[in-house]
Order: structure tokens, then C-alpha cells, then sequence
């Protein structure tokens, strides 16, 4: 099969497509080698952002649509896949883990199709901080391959708004 595959691919060149990434918090974008957690800082779950919310929000929304393919037990974090095989993992927070499911309310069950900004999580952003533990939220890629490629990161610094500001783009090279 790997050689029908091959041959496949080279007489038929990938079509790329981007998709672009929301915001699913308004903050300010802080680059993820920068971020305090070593898991992320070392792009050990994969690449993309991070983002210093706003305390005065209490949801976090869908930066894409797609399917919610893994929810953490203490909904801290959450797995979206999109149809194009994009897994984006969002952890709200550093040593959330902790609260062990206080602060957070999933709006959301596997295997739900999410739309774009659809909120996802209810957050109590001011209990996190006053319990405190850093609310710094990575959105990250975690599968990234030959096939699935991050760009147009925005720049730390940046001011962001929850489901309008663009955090990323993604190209997929797919068949």
C-alpha cells in the first residue's frame, strides 16, 4: 500500500488550507517559550500561543469549529479536533489541575460539534488568582507534522479580543 501511496502523491500535489484561529479568551498574547510551565514552555504538547486573560471574562470560546474530542475530568483543559485532523489543545491555566474541577463548568460533552465561538467553559478567573495560581491559557497544536503547520503567530504583546482577534493561522497540506 505504500507504494500505490507514493505513487498516489506524486502525480497529485496536496491542496493547502488554511484555517485561522480566534482568540477563545481577550487578553494579551505572551509567547509560549516565555510561559512558566516547562510542558509548554518546551513545546513538549506542541506549538501556538499563549494568552494572559482579561480577569473580567468568565467563558472561554471556540477558536474554531470542530469536535470536542477530549474533556478533562476537572475541566481545566480541552481537546478540539477539527475535520481536517487539527487537534488544539487549550489549558486554562497553570496547576489548575489542582482546583480539581472548581472553577470551571464545561458547557460542552465529547464528541459535540462546536461552532465558532461557542463557549465552551464557564471560568471563575477571580477564585484561580485569589487560590493563587497563574490564569495564563496555552492554545497549542498538538499534532503538528509535515502536513499541519503553524504561521502568522501574533506577536507577544498583543491585545486580543475573545472570537475576533486572530492568534494563528494553520496550513493544512491534505489530498
Amino acid at each position: 500500500m505504500g507504494l500505490l501511496k507514493s505513487i498516489f502523491q506524486f502525480f497529485n500535489k496536496p491542496k493547502e488550507t488554511t484555517i485561522t484561529i480566534l482568540a477563545p479568551l481577550s487578553g494579551t498574547i505572551q509567547d509560549l517559550e516565555e510561559v512558566s510551565d516547562i510542558v509548554f514552555s518546551d513545546l513538549i504538547l506542541g506549538d501556538g500561543i499563549a494568552i494572559v486573560p482579561d480577569k473580567n471574562q468568565d467563558q472561554l470560546l471556540s477558536p474554531i469549529e470542530a469536535n470536542v474530542k477530549k474533556l478533562y475530568q476537572t475541566q481545566h483543559a480541552i481537546m478540539l479536533e477539527h475535520e481536517l485532523g487539527i487537534d488544539l489543545f487549550i489549558h486554562v491555566g497553570f496547576n489548575t489541575l489542582n482546583l480539581r474541577g472548581q472553577c470551571f463548568n464545561s458547557l460542552v460533552v465529547i464528541e459535540q460539534k462546536v461552532h465558532l465561538n461557542e463557549p465552551l467553559l464557564e471560568i471563575d478567573f477571580a477564585t484561580i488568582i485569589q487560590r493563587g495560581l497563574e490564569t495564563t491559557t496555552p492554545i497549542v497544536v498538538s499534532n503538528l507534522n509535515e502536513n499541519i503547520l503553524i504561521i502568522n503567530k501574533a506577536s507577544s504583546g498583543t491585545r486580543v479580543i475573545a472570537g475576533q482577534t486572530p492568534i494563528f493561522d494553520i496550513i493544512v497540506k491534505h489530498y
